[in-house]
């Protein structure tokens, strides 16, 4: 009877794919916006274009590998090509966000940072520091571009390596 209970509430610990949908549809619509399909005023857009399809391309990545990681082909029963679409889609997420967060710590032009915090009932609100702000942003993205190259390599010979383990083990 205990086994019963222990099945049922041991469901997949993968996000529900409406989440991966919506997701998707979140970094679709920036991408759009970004390439002028979904026309949106200039003044409203902060940044270069560019910029505006790196960050769209997190969220459609991430949505991406959400909806392939609930395919009966991922986790344990994962075919390469799956661990490799599931490597790419990783990889892109990693990238985008430190191309992002690289151009706003480093890239030319006025920045305008905010910060809000709060406690309880007490909030408080105001401009950010500009160099503060560039520093945080820089030092994520450079983070970030480096989790990017460890995770390019060593996961590529993580997958190889599975992949040579299973074709030796038809031998």
């Amino acid at each position: 009877m205990a086994d019963d209970n222990k099945s049922s509430s041991q469901k997949n610990p993968n996000p529900p794919l409406s989440m991966g949908l919506f997701t998707t549809a979140i970094g679709v619509f920036i991408i759009l916006v970004s390439v002028d399909v979904i026309h949106a005023d200039p003044s409203s857009i902060h940044a270069p274009r560019w910029v505006l399809t790196m960050t769209g391309m997190i969220f459609t990545f991430a949505g991406l590998y959400v909806l392939n990681n609930g395919l009966p082909t991922s986790g344990e029963n994962a075919t390469p090509v799956t661990q490799w679409i599931q490597y790419f889609l990783r990889l892109g997420i990693l990238t985008a966000f430190a191309v992002t967060f690289l151009w706003v710590g480093f890239g030319g032009g006025e920045r305008e940072f905010s910060g809000s915090g709060s406690i309880g009932f007490v909030s408080v609100s105001g401009n950010g520091n500009d160099i503060l702000g560039r520093i945080m942003f820089g030092g994520g993205g450079l983070i970030a571009a480096l989790l990017a190259g460890y995770f390019a390599f060593s996961e590529a010979r993580k997958i190889m390596s599975n992949t040579s383990n299973r074709d030796s083990s038809w031998d």
